[in-house]
């Protein structure tokens, strides 16, 4: 059955792109719900435990140089999420330096310097159908996302605590299980100058430092007129556009995105 993103119900589910905690093990399909009429999209799951940056070193704010640094717009973590290159740091100010092994707490096997970007498992067609918001397709949600007046209408059903993807539970190794909830990094600016914004595991706002491991759940708009097919399993795909409906078979469509019929 073919739609688009734009008609699509609230909570319905689309496997776009793929990823993997380790660069070693295959990429995982990623499942996003959508999450309001205007066609924000959440992933089901927290899909890694990473820093939101690292020591800077070279800057002459103590803080950031033990802590890392809380600028959202200027993070590691915000720039990897944005990367569909393999090699994907760049500086992004006069300080800045990568989640190396040396530059983050390695508790949580945090460094991912050497990780591929995180859209770099994404088709061409898949990232093309991403709405750009001031420079950015992907981002971290707000708290506002999952309560508020502004809260995602998915969220007026479903529990906004996030559990971690099975990808995430066997290849990370940590202490986290199917059952656990996981805490995640949230664009918010903290109250406290040091730390970065996160939702804990109960549900609330708390704060962290940036140099140490959180969850991430990404958060992306897509395009309302992106054509969307659905699979045998419920879960819809975003249509190759240089697919002509007029040149292919249902049977021939299906088979290029790896699907069974429905």
């Amino acid at each position: 059955m073919e739609t688009t993103v734009g008609k699509l119900k609230i909570g319905a589910p689309l496997a776009m792109g793929r990823y993997s905690v380790s660069r070693d093990a295959d990429p995982a399909p990623i499942v996003w719900l959508k999450g309001a009429p205007n066609s924000d999209f959440i992933t089901e799951f927290a899909v890694d435990y990473l820093p939101f940056d690292a020591m800077e070193r070279e800057n002459p704010s103590r803080q950031y140089y033990y802590s890392g640094n809380p600028d959202y717009t200027t993070s590691n973590l915000l720039q990897f999420l944005n990367s569909d290159q393999e090699d994907w740091y760049e500086p992004t100010h006069q300080y800045d330096a990568p989640p190396v092994r040396n530059n983050v707490n390695d508790r949580y096997r945090a460094p991912y310097k050497d990780h591929y970007g995180f859209l770099c498992f994404f088709e061409e067609y898949e990232i093309e159908s991403i709405a750009d918001n001031v420079g950015f397709r992907i981002r971290l949600p707000v708290h506002g996302c999952f309560s508020g007046e502004n809260k995602f209408p998915l969220f007026r059903k479903k529990g906004i605590r996030a559990r971690a993807t099975e990808d995430f539970i066997e290849n990370k190794r940590l202490s986290f299980t199917g059952t656990s909830y996981v805490p995640i990094w949230l664009a918010d600016r903290s109250e406290y100058e040091e730390s970065a914004c996160i939702m804990a595991r109960n549900g609330d706002t708390n704060w962290q430092r940036p140099v140490y491991a959180c969850g991430v759940r990404p958060v992306c708009t897509l395009h309302p007129d992106t054509a969307v097919v659905r699979d045998a399993d419920g879960l819809y795909h975003i249509k190759p556009r240089n697919v002509d409906r007029y040149l292919c078979t249902d049977e021939e469509l299906f088979e290029l995105l790896g699907m069974a019929q429905p």
